[in-house]
């Protein structure tokens, strides 16, 4: 909160908003159907492979945009899209593939561990 005092910004207002919202409703039961909260569910669990792989995928897509030297508002709109369906696609392989797999083993190895030193 002091960084808006110091240099104003309002990406710094809104994640702080966005974090007192988050901290303030943390223990409130949201009441959605199924659906949506296996929706919820499943965003919350590929959450840091989403966060891995997002920038590159944004990158990646605003390089092909510039490169076919587009300007309409439609194509911006499309590239949107397909950064944010590539992302999650990519996010979904990543957890699966890498992220998964890897705590697995981690922790199988820190029980081996626990075990050897006991």
């Amino acid at each position: 909160m002091i960084a808006l005092l110091v240099d104003f910004r309002l990406r710094i207002l809104t994640a702080a908003l966005i974090a007192l919202l988050l901290f303030a409703t943390g223990n409130t039961q949201i009441k959605f159907g199924a659906f949506y909260q296996k929706l919820i569910h499943y965003l919350g669990t590929i959450s840091y492979s989403l966060f891995l792989v997002h920038f590159s995928v944004v990158m990646t897509t605003n390089a092909i945009f510039s490169w076919l030297a587009l300007a309409s508002p439609i194509a911006g709109i499309f590239f949107m899209l397909v950064s944010w369906i590539l992302s999650l696609i990519l996010a979904d392989f990543f957890y699966k593939r890498i992220e998964k797999p890897t705590t697995t083993i981690l922790k199988f190895n820190k029980k081996a561990d626990q075990q050897h030193i006991n």
